[in-house]
C-alpha cells in the first residue's frame, strides 16, 4: 500500500509506501524534506489545493465574462456574425430566365388529353398555371401562359384541383417568379368526364387579384 504526500514546497504529488513512517525520502521533484510534513497534511493537502485551484479558476473566468460583456466585445462579436449572415443572404441573387413561350405544356401523365380547356388572362407578367389530381395532389400538368392572352388546349380526364403562381419576372421552375410569386388556388373541383353523349371541359379566366369568374383564395409557397 501508499499513500501521497504533496509537497509543501512546489506541491508536487509524492507516493510514498506505508512502510515508511519515521522518515519520508525528499520530493523527487524539488528535493524538499518531506519528513516535516505532518500527517493529517499528508492525506489532506493535495485535495485542498486542488480545490483551490479549481475556485481561483472558476472566479478568473466569471470576471472574464463579466469584463467581455461590459467592454461591448461580445456584441461586437455577435454584431460581426449577423452581418457575415446577412451578406451571406444578399449575396444569393436570382438569375433572371427568358419567359417560356405561352401555352408551353408540361405532361406528368401518360393518360390521353381529350377534355377541352380554355383559359384568359388579363393584366401584366405571366402565369404558371398547374392541375393536380383531388385528393392526392399529384402533378398531372402544368402550363406557362402569358397575361393578357388566351390558351385553349386539352386535358386528361379526371377530377382536378387548380392552382396557380403569378409575377412579372420569370426565375425557372425552381423559383417561379422570385420573392414577388403569388400563389393561388381555386375554390372549387372541376371535372373532365366523358358521359357518353359528350367531354365536358371548362372555360376560366385567370386575374392576378382574386376576380373574375374563377373564385380564388391565396396560398402558400408550399402549398403550390
Amino acid at each position: 500500500m501508499s499513500k501521497t504526500v504533496v509537497c509543501p514546497n512546489c506541491f508536487q504529488k509524492n507516493i510514498v509506501p506505508d512502510s515508511v513512517n519515521n522518515y519520508l525520502p525528499a520530493c523527487r521533484k524539488c528535493n524538499e524534506d518531506l519528513s516535516l510534513v505532518k500527517s493529517d497534511n499528508k492525506k489532506n493537502y493535495g485535495s485542498w489545493f486542488d480545490n483551490i485551484v479549481l475556485a481561483i479558476r472558476l472566479v478568473a473566468l466569471g470576471v472574464a465574462i463579466w469584463y467581455l460583456s461590459t467592454s461591448g466585445f461580445l456584441g461586437y462579436i455577435s454584431s460581426l456574425i449577423k452581418d457575415e449572415s446577412e451578406t451571406s443572404k444578399v449575396s444569393i441573387v436570382l438569375q433572371e430566365m427568358s419567359p417560356l413561350m405561352n401555352g408551353t405544356i408540361d405532361l406528368y401523365t401518360n393518360q390521353p388529353r381529350v377534355a377541352p380547356l380554355e383559359i384568359e388572362t388579363s393584366g401584366s407578367g405571366y402565369y404558371l398555371v398547374k392541375l393536380v389530381t383531388t385528393g392526392t395532389d399529384d402533378i398531372v400538368m402544368t402550363i406557362f401562359i402569358h397575361a393578357g392572352q388566351s390558351l385553349t388546349t386539352e386535358v386528361p380526364l379526371g377530377s382536378y384541383d387548380i392552382k396557380y403562381a403569378s409575377g412579372e419576372k420569370w426565375y425557372g421552375y425552381e423559383d417561379l417568379f422570385g420573392a414577388e410569386t403569388e400563389y393561388s388556388k381555386a375554390n372549387s373541383v372541376f371535372y373532365f368526364q366523358d358521359t357518353g353523349y359528350q367531354i365536358s371541359g371548362y372555360n376560366i379566366t385567370l386575374y392576378q387579384v382574386t376576380n373574375g369568374n374563377l373564385s380564388t383564395s391565396e396560398i402558400s409557397a408550399s402549398e403550390f
